[in-house]
């Protein structure tokens, strides 16, 4: 028991550390790149340079808000539960981009190890970002569950979906999602059909742990 409280807590210490590295070193370059953008909008340009400018613009307003959800998942609320943790990380979501969005979350989540708690927001996070990015949905459910003797996360969308026969292996997001899923033991599938929305499935064994 003492040894899983050190490890819990040595993973709540980094996971801190990296919360803090991407709010002082990433998120304050990416704030000094937006404010001098900002200060090159105002001149006189061309209209080709001013629809560059602008497409950097919201470039820069694009990172900004994943660097805030990537804060927001490496470093929740101390004490806080998993399942207040998702909810609040899918709210933010839904604000900041104006997609609805609704998330349900199982207590047994909270049981599980912070390493498996905060893989589990990273991959949420990155099914979250490519259905923005890529799936334009006016919808996104997120649920944490009980099925056939684990957990399953899931993160679906009624974007327009696309060939995941085509797509199989492409994509840092994609791979990272599938790495993450490996480091915890669990198995990530994805679902999609072109505009047929797509499921992101993470489903975590609970033998064992």
């Amino acid at each position: 028991m003492l040894r899983e409280a050190d490890v819990a807590r040595a993973t709540a210490d980094e996971r801190a550390r990296l919360a803090r590295e991407i709010h002082d070193g990433m998120s304050q370059e990416l704030w000094f790149a937006k404010l001098k953008q900002a200060r090159l909008t105002a001149l006189e340009l061309s209209d080709e340079a001013r629809v560059l400018a602008t497409e950097v613009a919201d470039a820069l307003e694009s990172a900004l808000a994943e660097a805030r959800q990537a804060i927001l998942a490496l470093r929740p609320t101390e004490g806080a539960s998993f399942a207040s943790v998702l909810q609040r990380f899918v709210a933010d979501f839904s604000d900041r981009f104006g997609i609805h969005a609704e998330c349900t979350c199982d207590p047994a989540a909270d049981e599980l190890p912070p390493r498996v708690q905060a893989e589990l927001l990273r991959i949420a996070q990155e099914a979250l970002t490519n259905a923005r990015k890529h799936a334009d949905p006016t919808l996104v459910r997120v649920a944490m569950g009980k099925v056939d003797g684990g957990l399953r996360l899931t993160v679906t969308d009624n974007g327009r979906g696309f060939d995941t026969d085509a797509r199989a292996g492409s994509g840092y997001g994609l791979r990272s999602m599938h790495e993450r899923a490996e480091l915890i033991g669990a198995r990530l599938t994805i679902d999609s059909g072109k505009q047929d929305g797509t499921r992101v499935s993470v489903d975590l064994p609970l033998e064992g742990r």
